[in-house]
């Protein structure tokens, strides 16, 4: 009897002890492998996402009129917590991608971007070619609908992306009645940086 408790309460501690010394990063799964971009930016010429960094990866245009500005609000709090946690811009940054290049100029964006206090140095803007565009979001799997006027309704996903190119996190972009996980993503970001 005590030999089964002791090896009852070994079994318990060895669970425990995996627990607590578990690295906290494997705590967020490798969802999918996405492929590395290169887009152009609107802070320099061109952008390269093998860049061994942290993203947080979202999809916007500028004429949304809820979903994205809403978004981009609650990113400014995700830019000034990479700050606070000396992350911003060297091992993480925020990847805001227009999916659609015919209506967001270079300027329009800049523009949009300046409007919500976008810090350049970790904080990208991109656009492209519409065929480099609809690569990078198929290879999200984002789903855009759009008719001749414009963009009509798109998903609503932001995506973690590790050094290495996997997606490890997805979380909902902001709505009318909730904003973003701001410390879920500055803790899985954090996570992954150790």
């Amino acid at each position: 009897m005590i030999v089964r408790i002791c090896a009852f309460l070994a079994v318990i501690a060895g669970f425990c002890l995996t627990y607590v010394f578990w690295p906290e990063s494997e705590s967020l799964p490798k969802i999918k492998k996405v492929e590395a971009f290169s887009l152009e930016a609107i802070q320099s010429s061109e952008y390269d996402s093998a860049n061994n960094k942290i993203k947080l990866v979202n999809f916007f245009y500028t004429s949304c009129p809820d979903v994205c500005p809403l978004t981009m609000t609650d990113l400014k709090k995700v830019q000034d917590g990479l700050k606070d946690e000396n992350l911003f811009g060297s091992e993480a940054e925020i990847v805001s991608i227009s999916f659609d290049p015919v209506n967001d100029t270079e300027e329009k964006v800049r523009e949009y971007a300046n409007h919500f206090h976008a810090d350049f140095k970790g904080w990208k803007f991109l656009s492209g070619r519409e065929t480099d565009i609809k690569r990078v979001t198929e290879n999200f799997n984002m789903n855009i609908r759009m008719d001749n006027g414009g963009v009509v309704a798109h998903s609503t996903k932001m995506y973690l992306v590790d050094q290495n190119h996997y997606i490890r996190a997805e979380y909902d972009m902001a709505g009318l009645k909730e904003n973003i996980s701001v410390q879920e993503i500055l803790a899985d970001i954090k996570s992954l940086a150790r």
